[in-house]
């Protein structure tokens, strides 16, 4: 292992090296040796505009590089640290993927969670290929849909949820740009909200507990929304359930390889979207109060415990720092910490629109659900809070620590969030109606030994759950039709054989990307979405349902003035999408 550290090291070193050489040598000489690497001969990333806007940032890096790898090589109390470090990981890193191992006790309780992740790819691909929205189309176009560079740097609007975007990215050029693979990240990420619900609740509560919360999440209506909407959010919900079940695992077991998934998966989330603070400040905020408590395993030494918890912390606060460097410096820091989406409100403004925003985030979650199963998770929830020392194996409500730093947080932000950012909260709520309910079968089977027949219940109250679900998305999805082609493809489509060279496709901005998206999506050049010096003829969209006017499309456009509006035809209509054609005014 020693030498393993030592050779790391070393090659830290030349890699810094080698850094430094390229970025202090004129460009002609060092793109001139980087050519030599490339196959054609050509390194066409190498430009001298990139040399001058990475130059700073990578000779920082020649320099840490270099820095990490001497102390490595020649700090001999170092590398034994680090030594023991890596081999005790190792062996941690056994003991965390031994408690996955098969038991024939569990053999049904996995089966029924497989099924339930079917059910839930099923119920959710009912509604993947229905017409992309404007978020998840300008995400497309503005970011995935362009070099990878700009993905990772360009931070000019919210929307480039990066990590997310960067699967976008992969997705795009491997299997192609049609809404339902554009949306493969988020989905994949809901289906496995169910897995990663079992897994956080068995680590709070119980087995039967586990497999009801794999149910539950696993048919929600609004986990279906998101997960086939091309965002980050489904992404940062399963990052949020993998944190509470790491820290529930952490809380029990001191064990190195589960603390660094913690920060990983944290990281991961707030390269996603920074939101993520929200639900890693919950998880470390219920674990500290764990420790408050006394109730963490009593393998850990009263600080040992807490130098664990800073240092995962710290590591998954680094780790985003670095993911998020290539957009602090080519997008500026306030395009992250300073855009108007994160800007503090004045205090009336905020409590007036926090509760409007709580009341709509409800509805949201409650959207076709029949009341008495909103009702029925309401008092599952209840019988759990109540009743929780005998649900929970500990000793802190998850709930309270969620409450205490969301509280916090908002206060010191005094942003009231939109429905989308508590999404995350969501999955973790889920778990308490699965807890009060296995409270109440259990209830039900009396006192003492566990009936053999328990079990089965509630396995078979699980498929229940997941069989409806699935029945009521493939039911709304055979009324509402997902799959057809909406208002902007067909407008797409209409326009596509009518235009020429000179002609000019123009939206208002609510409109722009989804027409952009499906243009790209049936090879109409982009060229038809700006005007040239040479204009013929415009094809102004009108939104109907956003009670948008011709004038008023055009003026927003800044082309009133180049178009003869008095001579404008009404030449098609796709939905709620008014298309007019308007020529050019005369020189």
């Amino acid at each position: 292992m020693r030498f393993v550290v030592i050779s790391t090291g070393i090659l830290l070193v030349l890699a810094g090296l080698l850094l430094a050489l390229v970025f202090l040598l004129p460009y002609d000489i060092s793109s001139s040796l980087l050519d030599n690497l490339a196959a054609d001969g050509s390194l066409e990333f190498f430009t001298p505009e990139r040399y001058v806007q990475f130059r700073l940032l990578w000779l920082g890096g020649a320099i840490l590089a270099g820095a990490g790898g001497a102390v490595l090589v020649f700090s001999q109390r170092l590398a034994s640290i680090l030594a023991r470090f890596c081999r005790q990981l190792a062996l941690d890193r056994r003991a965390f993927f031994a408690l996955f191992a098969r038991r024939p006790d569990e053999r049904w309780e996995r089966w029924t969670v497989a099924a339930l992740t079917v059910i839930s790819a099923f119920q959710k691909i009912a509604w993947l290929s229905q017409p992309m929205n404007h978020d998840e189309s300008y995400t497309f176009i503005a970011f995935a849909a362009r070099p990878f560079f700009k993905v990772i740097s360009d931070y000019h609007l919210p929307n480039n949820h990066i990590f997310h975007t960067i699967l976008v990215y992969i997705s795009y050029h491997t299997i192609g740009a049609e809404p339902w693979m554009v949306r493969l990240p988020a989905f994949l990420a809901g289906v496995l909200f169910v897995p990663a619900a079992y897994l956080a609740a068995r680590g709070l509560f119980s087995r039967p507990a586990a497999v009801l919360s794999a149910a539950i999440v696993a048919v929600l209506p609004v986990v279906t929304r998101y997960a086939d909407t091309a965002r980050g959010y489904t992404l940062v919900g399963l990052f949020s359930l993998l944190l509470v079940g790491l820290a529930a695992f952490v809380r029990t077991r001191p064990n190195r390889f589960a603390w660094l998934l913690l920060a990983g998966c944290a990281a991961l989330g707030m390269y996603t979207i920074p939101i993520m603070l929200y639900p890693f400040g919950v998880v470390m905020t219920w674990l500290f109060l764990s420790w408050l408590a006394r109730d963490v395993a009593p393998e850990y030494s009263r600080m040992g415990f807490l130098a664990a918890f800073f240092a995962s912390g710290g590591l998954a606060l680094l780790l985003a720092g670095l993911c998020y460097t290539p957009a602090l410096v080519f997008s500026g820091f306030d395009s992250l910490a300073g855009n108007a989406f994160v800007r503090a409100q004045d205090w009336g403004y905020f409590y007036e629109s926090l509760f409007a925003r709580l009341g709509v985030t409800w509805t949201e979650w409650t959207l076709n659900l029949p009341g008495i199963i909103v009702w029925v998770l309401v008092a599952g929830s209840a019988l759990a809070l109540v009743f929780h020392r005998r649900v929970s194996k500990h000793r802190v409500p998850l709930l309270a620590a969620l409450l205490s730093w969301m509280a916090v947080l908002l206060l010191i932000q005094r942003v009231a969030p939109e429905p989308r950012v508590w999404f995350f909260a969501l999955p973790l709520l889920a778990l308490y109606p699965a807890a009060g309910l296995a409270l109440a079968l259990s209830a039900v089977a009396g006192r003492g030994p566990r009936p053999a027949w328990l079990p089965r219940v509630i396995l078979a109250t699980a498929l229940v759950i997941g069989l409806s679900g699935l029945a009521q998305s493939w039911s709304l999805a055979a009324k509402y039709r997902p799959g057809e082609a909406g208002a902007d493809e067909q407008a797409v489509l209409f326009l596509e054989p009518l235009l020429a060279p000179g002609d000019v496709i123009l939206t208002a901005f609510v409109d722009g990307p989804m027409l952009r998206y499906y243009a790209h999506l049936h090879d109409l050049p982009e060229v038809y979405f700006e005007p040239g010096e040479s204009l013929e003829t415009a094809y102004v969209l009108v939104n109907t349902d956003e009670a948008q006017s011709l004038g008023g499309v055009t003026a927003e456009t800044g082309l009133s003035a180049l178009l003869d509006l008095d001579s404008a035809e009404l030449v098609g209509e796709a939905g709620y999408l008014l298309i007019y054609r308007v020529p050019a005014l005369e020189p």
